[in-house]
């Protein structure tokens, strides 16, 4: 922060910081391999999904096609509930798709998840599911809210009733100096 006001920034229009960024000292002798040899597995896994995913004729575009026929039928709000989407999916339900909303599903406890038979998993997700109803109907709720007309345009019509505010006040203010 110090730096920037001694570059002369008073006011930054963004920060953008890196969610993982480091506490502290770190125990691993080469952190930058060991960060990218569990990131080439995370990949490698992660292709494996997308794989599969694809062979079962589930990809992120039927959604998106579905969020827009449902937006132009309904106009309603539309809010995507996921589990398996990218960080480029999410960009892309927000800025091509004009998602309302992203809501993650909810996963098992990882403790729980990595020691749990292939069979086990659904119940595990059932399990989350549960645990996380209140936040899931929560979320459910913001976006239904958030997609209201005046919320969507709060701020034009606050620099609407500001403008006529003022317009009225000048429109005293002059009224007052001529009469005087």
């Amino acid at each position: 922060m110090r730096d920037l006001r001694f570059q002369g920034v008073d006011r930054p229009k963004l920060f953008l910081i890196d969610m993982y960024f480091p506490e502290g000292p770190t125990s691993i002798d080469d952190p930058a391999a060991a960060l990218n040899k569990a990131k080439a597995q995370v990949l490698k896994a992660e292709a494996k999904l997308y794989e599969l995913l694809a062979k079962l004729r589930q990809t992120a575009d039927v959604g998106f096609r579905e969020a827009r026929q449902a937006r132009e039928q309904f106009r309603v709000p539309v809010a995507f509930f996921c589990g398996k989407a990218t960080v480029d999916n999410v960009i892309r339900a927000y800025e091509e798709e004009r998602a309302d909303a992203v809501i993650k599903k909810p996963d098992p406890a990882p403790n729980k998840a990595a020691s749990a038979r292939p069979e086990q998993l659904p119940d595990l997700y059932d399990d989350a599911f549960a645990q996380n109803a209140e936040r899931i109907a929560a979320s459910i709720e913001r976006a239904i809210f958030k997609s209201r007309w005046w919320v969507r345009r709060a701020s034009l019509i606050a620099g609407f009733l500001t403008g006529c505010a003022s317009s009225a006040l000048v429109s005293v203010l002059f009224s007052f100096l001529a009469s005087s």
